[in-house]
């Protein structure tokens, strides 16, 4: 077998607000189809989807802390990532500082639900 990701799928407590935020924010273009509590997004060569929560896991509204360490974590490809970090920064999105390791440079953050996704030049 030669296994290729073909989507990352993200369960969300608030789809409409994490839609806003993976499309209007990072850019990412929605696909057409999907479902009432289920939306998929291109990123490349995968897909990113959003799958509702059923309402008996939901945080009921409360303020989710960013997370540092999780299972998974979103690498989205930056031409320029100290530009897209302030672009990120300018729509509210808590950033890290930049970090450069030799030629790579990178830098996390945390989507509205403390999600950590990083923005790479690698």
């Amino acid at each position: 077998m030669k296994a290729e990701l073909s989507r990352l799928i993200l369960f969300v407590d608030d789809i409409e607000k994490m839609s806003d935020f993976y499309s209007g924010v990072l850019g990412l273009e929605r696909l057409p189809g999907g479902t009432d509590g289920f939306v998929c997004f291109a990123a490349g060569a995968s897909q990113v989807c959003l799958h509702s929560l059923p309402a008996e896991y939901r945080s009921n509204g409360g303020e989710y802390p960013k997370r540092e360490d999780t299972y998974v974590k979103f690498v989205f490809h930056s031409a320029d990532v100290a530009a897209d970090r302030q672009h990120l920064l300018d729509h509210g999105v808590r950033m890290n500082e930049v970090v450069q390791y030799g030629e790579i440079e990178f830098c996390d953050g945390a989507d509205p639900e403390g999600n950590v996704f990083q923005i790479s030049s690698r």
